[in-house]
């Protein structure tokens, strides 16, 4: 555990007679490390590991024994001249370790590099680390991490462990195993019962329960195995042999019994007469067990004993006589007592037998007995556990019968969280589907130590030492422990999940909707109602841009919030611990092929292009099943406690979509479905008129892109335009199938001496549509309208598969110079894509370098947002073309290899292998069909006569 120390002066302070100095502490004891100042203040770890005073944590929902195991503190005696400890905790197993830390801060939990190694001084426990002492800082109960005189100190000290404490049926089950009589705190009586004499409590394993009328501590035991209301411990209404019977007071020795509850499994309340109480005879069967942790000893008092009655029976008073008369008897009422008989081992003049004494008492110390006179075997002294427990993921399954003193109803259920990531339980195990209702099982410090997080939230349910259930005969009940009061049944997930890469790390996104990024810009998404009721209703928007569901097939993309922005994009969460999947969860936005996204209202959501409105952000949260989906607003806060979700409310004419508190107990569930087909154009290279209406996309005067009709006049060699001037080759480029298809748009140059075009040959130089960029625009007005940056035409070649070598005119040497565009930014210009507008089949959105291609005017220019006067259409020429020469399916191959590159199917072609850098490393008229050239290492460029170019990698 880590606390952080304060630099701290070791002045005098006094010492109560309880506190422990460093000639009275050995390995292997357990104490509490409390304040010397203020009473209560004991140092404790809470159930998710932070190091707290007790005072701060204690609730009703904890087992006592669990609590003062969280504030034990195990002494470890560490060798050397100066006596120094260690103090490990006996509910987790660790130490108690800080960091020394300057200035002040929360406290951290679980530090292994801290210091751990203490000494005690006139002012309790203290380190050194170089030149200075340090002691735990606290500030208003808490321990935090500080150093410096602005935070107080506390003086904390070894106490002796001397609690006593009365144990409920939930705490006897979970801790005490069985029982051992030995001498404890000073007892003089004897510690075995004679041979031959039957010692009812050590000789059988006895479960709790609790008598139900007569408060939390009141117990019956049962052997354990035993059939419903038989073999329960009792007191016998006969005396032993040779032993005083006093009538009024009780104090004969009376005999203990197994046998059948009388009246089922609880008892009416005590009668109205002062002294003796007419109770019925299940009273016999009911105990209280006072617990010393200190040394895990016990004493175990009735509530009540019979009382000798003249009258009642007409069976003589002698020993074995049976005392029974009907369901009734008179009863000594021990509360009335002022010492309280309690089970014990009498010695009489030539036997030792279990019974009950007047003398074996809680108020017995002034003759020598103990209060404590019993000792729970089953509780080691070690740190840890027997249970062996796999790490993995688990479902959990509540097997405590009794909680809070009161009976479970949760019992035989399974922990999960709702949706809020509140506390809930369910009938059925959780899904694999639904990384909430899992929980991830974490190998602790020491054997046997184990922590039970959450998968998805990362809380702790429990941490601390496990041990195997075990049944009456002593067999492991098969993956059912006991940890911290509570037991605990771990049922196997068997989780299957395929890892994904994300950077340079493995994930898995079970639970969560996730696409892969890299796909987003060509799929669409249908988001329907999962409702049996409303499943064939999609969200769309109503003509005021409101959300609501209809039947209108409609969709959105999927995008990821941008860079930089303070919107929550998700990432790892939940368990990140060695030995188990660490969870991915991505948020995505959603965006209308116009551009419009998701924006959160008042009590709903709508559309807008308005910058200033909030962009609503959800994660995708399996829910009932892999594929349905609560989608989690987490547009105002990423945390639990200020997530929303979206609703639907059903009473309006057309279902609105509303947004609720993730808590709400009604949860709409959603399908997010891909489209069919792909939201972007995909072709092989081909030539195409490119259509907005009647206009079809050209070259115009100073090679800028306009929209014209054959016969405008607007062509600068010509009068008017022909059907010739309107064909556009569409190469593909960075092409991914199913993922992004973007294309380099062109048309070839008239060679000088015939007028004609060239072909497609990719190294020939042409024509090819761009974007003009910031600089450029700012250098010459004319490639602007207004604030919009226009589209034109300049040469270039093409260079490889994915680049072009551009001319630019350098103005230091007045020389026309190749520049190479081969970087993603400077290539993007050149890149376009056509996606597909809803409810228009054939119709695209044309797109470059994230902003959308609109005509004004017949002028073409980028914007941010799609305009409805720039709806793309393809068309193939259904004219002859200039320049139909086309590069041919050809069965050439290249093959790079180590030192080499390999190209088959060429045999009498020319081939032309360049560096990255475009220098040419071979140029050769292949005579063979499977030639081998020498390459250098690394990526190379290949241009085989009258294919397109291919990189390849050489070893």
């Amino acid at each position: 555990m880590a606390a952080a120390l304060v630099a701290c002066g070791l002045s005098a302070n006094a010492a109560d007679g309880v506190y422990l100095g460093t000639s009275d502490l050995k390995t292997g004891d357990f104490v509490f490390l409390s304040s010397a100042a203020t009473a209560g203040n004991d140092l404790s770890v809470t159930v998710d590991g932070t190091l707290k005073l007790h005072k701060d944590i204690t609730s009703v929902t904890d087992s006592t024994i669990a609590v003062l195991d969280s504030m034990a503190w195990r002494v470890e005696k560490v060798a050397g001249t100066v006596p120094t400890f260690k103090f490990q905790n006996r509910a987790t197993g660790h130490y108690l370790s800080v960091k020394a830390l300057g200035g002040q801060g929360a406290a951290s939990s679980e530090v292994a590099t801290g210091i751990d190694t203490w000494a005690i001084g006139t002012k309790g426990l203290y380190a050194t680390k170089g030149d200075s002492a340090y002691c735990v800082a606290v500030s208003n109960v808490q321990v935090e991490s500080a150093k410096g005189a602005t935070s107080s100190t506390e003086s904390f000290v070894p106490r002796k462990m001397n609690n006593v404490i009365t144990l409920t049926a939930e705490d006897f089950n979970a801790n005490i195993k069985g029982f051992n009589f030995a001498a404890v705190n000073g007892r003089k009586d004897p510690a075995t019962t004679t041979t031959g004499e039957t010692n009812l409590l050590t000789s059988q394993t006895w479960v709790a329960s609790k008598a139900s009328t007569w408060g939390t501590d009141t117990l019956f035991f049962q052997v354990k195995g035993s059939k419903a209301k038989e073999h329960y411990l009792s007191v016998d209404t006969a005396f032993m042999a040779g032993t005083a019977q006093d009538a009024a007071a009780g104090k004969g020795t009376y005999i203990l019994k197994t046998d059948s509850l009388k009246q089922g499994n609880d008892a009416t309340a005590w009668g109205t007469s002062t002294g003796l109480r007419i109770a019925k005879s299940d009273s016999l069967y009911m105990f209280q067990v006072k617990y010393t942790y200190g040394n895990d000893s016990l004493s175990i008092a009735p509530i009540a004993l019979p009382v000798y009655s003249s009258t009642a029976s007409t069976v003589a008073k002698t020993s074995g006589s049976n005392w029974t008369v009907g369901d009734s008897l008179s009863m000594h009422n021990l509360a009335a007592s002022s010492a309280t008989p309690v089970i014990g081992l009498k010695k009489l003049s030539s036997t030792v037998a279990l019974g009950i004494d007047a003398k074996m008492n809680t108020s017995a110390y002034i003759v020598g007995f103990s209060e404590a006179n019993i000792v729970a075997s089953g509780r080691s002294t070690a740190i840890g556990g027997d249970a062996e427990i796999t790490a993995g993921f688990y479902f959990i399954k509540d097997m405590n019968k009794e909680k809070n003193a009161a009976v479970n109803a949760d019992y035989g259920k399974y922990k999960v969280l709702d949706l809020a990531n509140a506390d809930a339980y369910q009938a059925g195990k959780g899904s694999a589907a639904i990384p909430s209702s899992q929980w991830a099982v974490i190998a602790g410090s020491a054997k046997g130590i184990y922590k039970i997080v959450n998968r998805e939230t990362g809380n702790k349910l429990v941490e601390g030492s496990f041990n195997v259930v075990k049944d009456a005969a002593g067999k492991a009940v098969a993956n059912t422990y006991t940890c911290a009061g509570d037991t605990l049944f771990l049922d196997d997930a068997k989780i299957a999940e395929t890892t994904i890469k994300i950077g340079s790390q493995n994930y898995v996104t079970t639970g969560y909707g996730y696409f892969d990024e890299a796909s987003l810009p060509n799929k669409r998404f249908k988001v329907a109602s999962a409702s049996p009721y409303l499943n064939a209703l999609f969200m769309q928007p109503k003509q005021d841009s409101t959300l609501v569901l209809d039947e209108a097939e409609y969709s959105f993309y999927l995008a990821l919030p941008k860079k930089g922005s303070s919107l929550k994009k998700g990432g790892a969460i939940g368990v990140q611990a060695a030995g188990v999947d660490t969870l991915y969860r991505q948020s995505y936005i959603l965006i209308t092929s116009k551009n419009e996204w998701v924006t959160p209202t008042a009590d709903g959501y709508a559309l807008t292009k308005d910058a200033s409105k909030d962009t609503a952000v959800f994660y995708l949260k399996s829910w009932g099943a892999a594929t349905t989906y609560a989608l989690i607003d987490t547009t105002d806060s990423y945390t639990s406690a200020g997530l929303q979700k979206v609703g639907i409310n059903a009473q309006s004419s057309a279902p609105a979509v509303i947004k609720l508190a993730a808590n709400t107990k009604n949860t709409d569930l959603f399908t997010v479905t891909e489209l069919d087909a792909p939201s972007m154009l995909f072709t092989n290279p081909v030539h195409q008129n490119i259509y907005n209406n009647n206009d079809r996309l050209a070259i115009g005067k100073n090679n800028f892109a306009v929209m014209a009709q054959p016969g405008n006049e607007l062509k600068a060699d010509a009068d008017v335009f022909t059907n010739d001037n309107f064909t556009l080759w569409l190469d593909t480029v960075n092409y991914k199938s199913d993922i992004e298809a973007s294309y380099f748009i062109s048309q070839g140059i008239k060679k000088v001496t015939d007028g004609t075009k060239a072909d497609e040959d990719a190294s020939a130089e042409r024509m090819y549509l761009t974007l003009a960029n910031g600089d450029t625009a700012k250098a010459n007005p004319d490639y602007k309208l207004a604030s919009d940056n226009r589209l034109y035409f300049r040469p270039a070649t093409r260079y490889g598969v994915d680049s072009l070598i551009v001319k630019n005119f350098n103005v230091d040497s007045a020389a026309v110079l190749p520049d190479t565009a081969k970087t993603a930014a400077r290539v993007a210009d050149f890149k376009f894509q056509f996606r597909a507008i809803d409810g228009n089949d054939g119709a695209y959105a044309m797109k470059v370098n994230n902003n959308y291609v609109v005509s004004v005017n017949g002028i073409l220019v980028a914007r941010a947002s799609s305009d409805a006067n720039m709806v793309a259409t393809l068309k193939a020429p259904d004219y002859a073309t200039s320049n139909e020469a086309t590069p041919s399916v050809s069965e050439v191959t290249v093959i790079a290899g180590a030192g080499q590159v390999t190209v088959a199917g060429a045999a009498g072609k020319k081939v032309v292998i360049s560096n990255i850098l475009g220098q040419t490393v071979a140029n050769t008229v292949l005579t063979s069909d499977n030639a081998v050239i020498a390459a250098p290492q690394g990526v190379v460029v290949i241009a085989v006569e009258g294919e397109e170019a291919v990189k390849a990698i050489v070893k």
